[in-house]
C-alpha cells in the first residue's frame, strides 16, 4: 500500500457448494466449500480482505489457453482425440470455462478501473464438461465422437480406484459475470468459447497444442 501497489488474489468457484441443480452463482451468494481446496481459498479471501480492504478478489475456474506446461484440459483433450483415444467427460458437472488471455485482460481492466472487492472473472458461458469438450472438438475439427459421456460419480470412483483418494467436488458451479461486465469496457469482456479457441489457434504460444 505504501508503494501504491494493488493486491490481486485469485480464488475459485470451489468456495461454493455446488449442490443446487441449475444454480449459477453471483458474488453475493452464500459460500460453502465442500473440499479442502475450496476451504483454503475462501480462508485466503477473508485474510486478504482483512489485511487490505481495497484488494481485488478474482474468482475464476476452468482456465484454458496457451501455456508452457501444456497441461490444462484443452491440451489433454486435444492430445487424446488426436491420438485416437476416447476422453470420458462428465455430463452432470457444470462450470464456466475461462480463456487465460481474457482472464489477464479482465485483471488488468479491473486494476486500471480501481475496482475492489470480489469479482467473478470467468467466460460468458456455463456448460457441463462433456458439452465443453464437444464444443472444443467441433470448433477445432477433432473427432467429437470420442468424447464419451460419463457421470461425475463414476469419474470419482475411477479416480479413487486408481489413486486411492479423490476430492469431493460440487456439480453445479457456474458463475455469472454481470458485475464484471458493468465494471469493464466491452474491449475487456471475455470471449465465447468458440471465439477464444479460434483466437488461440490463430495465435499459438507456449506448449504446442495438437489442434
Amino acid at each position: 500500500r505504501v508503494a501504491g501497489a494493488r493486491t490481486v488474489y485469485y480464488s475459485t468457484d470451489y468456495v461454493f457448494g455446488g449442490e443446487h441443480e441449475g444454480k449459477i452463482y453471483t458474488e453475493d451468494d452464500a459460500v460453502g466449500p465442500v473440499n479442502v481446496y475450496g476451504s483454503t481459498k475462501l480462508a485466503g479471501e477473508v485474510a486478504v480482505m482483512e489485511e487490505d480492504p481495497n484488494s481485488l478478489i478474482l474468482r475464476t475456474t476452468g482456465v484454458y489457453g496457451p501455456e508452457k506446461q501444456g497441461k490444462n484440459f484443452v491440451y489433454q483433450l486435444c492430445a487424446a482425440l488426436g491420438a485416437g483415444r476416447d476422453m470420458p467427460c462428465a455430463t452432470d458437472s457444470f462450470g464456466t470455462p475461462t480463456y487465460n488471455r481474457d482472464l489477464a485482460a479482465m485483471t488488468v481492466g479491473l486494476v486500471d478501473a480501481y475496482a475492489a472487492g470480489i469479482y467473478h472473472c470467468v467466460g460468458p458461458e456455463t456448460m457441463n464438461r462433456h458439452a465443453f469438450a464437444v464444443h472444443v472438438a467441433d470448433t477445432l475439427g477433432l473427432d467429437a465422437a470420442r468424447v464419451t459421456r460419463v457421470d461425475s460419480d463414476a469419474l470419482h470412483a475411477a479416480t479413487v480406484a486408481k489413486l486411492g483418494f479423490a476430492a469431493v467436488r460440487g456439480k453445479h458451479l457456474g458463475m455469472v459475470i454481470h458485475k464484471l461486465r458493468a465494471a469493464l469496457p466491452v474491449s475487456c469482456h471475455p470471449r465465447s468459447v468458440k471465439d477464444a479457441l479460434l483466437h488461440w489457434k490463430a495465435n499459438p504460444r507456449g506448449a504446442e497444442c495438437k489442434f
